[in-house]
């Protein structure tokens, strides 16, 4: 199965891009699946070894590729963050693709300004100041760690989601 994985920080539109991207492969009639890993790994508590999940994370994310591979869907969209580039060859394995160069995981980043990330956060945790302030605090940081560690090639955020999907589908030749 062939995945494109949507990388990056917290706020930057991860989600709202894989679910453009659906629509254009839905308008395409081709057979094709969306996965937000925030949903695979949403339960309290997380083990104090693992505190983002990555491994319940990881497990559940075979199990659900297998299901759409044997479903029919020809390519998964992952919406994520994966911050160590080690663990890459981990995700090709969760969903189905060989890590050999054989396979086609298409790995891209998401960025945008501060200001455009704070407002998405402020608008999405309305209500909840810790929760807010506790993604404010590690957009940054995360959005760094993944530029210095060169994880996926970027693409702006800032711009219409429709115009960034479309982008990702010519630059990855989905």
């Amino acid at each position: 199965m062939r995945t494109l994985f949507i990388n990056g920080t917290v706020g930057v539109g991860k989600t709202t891009t894989a679910a453009a991207v659906s629509r254009i492969l839905s308008a395409q009639g081709r057979p094709h699946a969306v996965i937000d890993t925030d949903s695979l790994r949403d339960r309290y508590p997380t083990p104090v070894h693992d505190p983002f999940d990555l491994e319940l994370e990881l497990r559940n994310l075979a199990a659900v590729s297998a299901n759409y591979r044997q479903a029919g869907c020809e390519l998964l969209i992952v919406a994520g963050v994966i911050e160590d580039p080690n663990a890459v060859e981990r995700y090709c394995a969760a969903t189905g693709v060989p890590s050999d160069g054989t396979g086609e995981f298409f790995f891209v980043r998401l960025i945008a300004t501060p200001q455009t990330i704070n407002a998405r956060i402020c608008a999405r945790h309305m209500g909840d100041e810790v929760e807010r302030d506790w993604y404010l605090e590690r957009a940054p940081r995360l959005a760094s760690i993944l530029e210095q560690r060169g994880l996926g090639r970027a693409f702006d955020a800032d711009k219409r989601k429709e115009a960034v999907a479309q982008a990702i589908m010519e630059v990855t030749r989905l």
